[in-house]
């Protein structure tokens, strides 16, 4: 079954049913934050996930239909990161792979706002819960520290992808769907500002480069080079043993899990300016101000 192509029909499909019983305007918004991932190597510790904790940027054009429903499209960057020495058992501590990666991501989301803010009067602030969920895409490249250098995991192959007999290397461009939600606050007329969390669903289980088992060391040496071969298997890293030496206890053992796909999420401050009514351009702030008001 295709989720993503039902939800994409679930999400236009609700925005084309908008009975349209309130004015429409437009939103342009900038938000900050910060950036987490939830995958393979994520340590069961909450607060040692919140530590690696990293920057998170976005930007939104909203138009509002009505009746508590937008239609939002968002483009953002991300950078996330973790690694297993912040891992409580011993097994994974020893397993020593960590990854940073950048994230670039563009989705359209439709907003559910469950107090329509209609006045945007200076006197008041109003407060709107709201939910959303959408569908997207997203670039990843994910890359690790080895003998101070940084070097790109993703052409390396280190569960074995690429040699003969076993998978492509993976893209690193994968589809993604966000859900979340936040409180919206109305200062002004023409300005509000919300706290807003969304977690991204992935399809794909590299993010960080971590998905299935140990492949054999000297055939990643033979095709990829020792780089590649020394970070496919850290272990003999952690203990203080040549590299590869380890590897004959580890090829085909689990080195990550298949079955459970990566996420990445963003808790962020979203600003938004108020554009006009109807459809407006990101360069019309400041010169539509004016308050919306019911339609009968």
């Amino acid at each position: 079954m295709n989720y993503s192509r039902i939800l994409i029909l679930l999400v236009f499909a609700t925005l084309v049913n908008v009975t349209q019983s309130y004015s429409q305007y437009s939103e342009f918004s900038v938000a900050g934050g910060i950036a987490n991932y939830w995958g393979d190597l994520n340590p069961s510790q909450v607060m040692s996930n919140i530590e690696q904790s990293s920057l998170g940027v976005s930007l939104g054009y909203h138009y509002h239909f009505g009746n508590g429903i937008a239609l939002r499209s968002d483009v953002g960057y991300y950078r996330v990161r973790n690694s297993d020495s912040f891992q409580e058992e011993l097994p994974k501590r020893q397993r020593n792979l960590s990854f940073k990666s950048p994230i670039i991501s563009a989705a359209i989301m439709a907003e559910f706002h469950l107090v329509e803010l209609l006045s945007r009067s200076r006197s008041r602030m109003l407060v709107s819960p709201y939910g959303v969920l959408g569908v997207g895409g997203f670039y990843f490249n994910p890359s690790t520290e080895y003998n101070g250098q940084t070097v790109a995991l993703r052409p390396l192959g280190t569960e074995g992808q690429g040699l003969q007999g076993n998978p492509d290397i993976y893209r690193s461009i994968s589809l993604e769907v966000p859900f979340g939600g936040g409180l919206k606050f109305s200062f002004s007329e023409s300005v509000a500002i919300s706290i807003e969390g969304v977690m991204r669903y992935t399809l794909t289980d590299y993010i960080d480069d971590v998905s299935t088992e140990y492949a054999n060391y000297q055939l990643i040496l033979d095709d990829k080079g020792s780089i590649a071969a020394a970070l496919s298997e850290r272990v003999d890293e952690f203990i203080g043993e040549a590299e590869g030496s380890q590897n004959s206890r580890f090829e085909g053992i689990q080195r990550g899990n298949p079955d459970i796909k990566d996420y990445y999420s963003g808790v962020m401050i979203r600003a938004y300016f108020y554009l006009g009514r109807g459809l407006k351009s990101p360069f019309n702030i400041g010169k539509a101000n004016s308050p919306i008001c019911p339609e009968f």
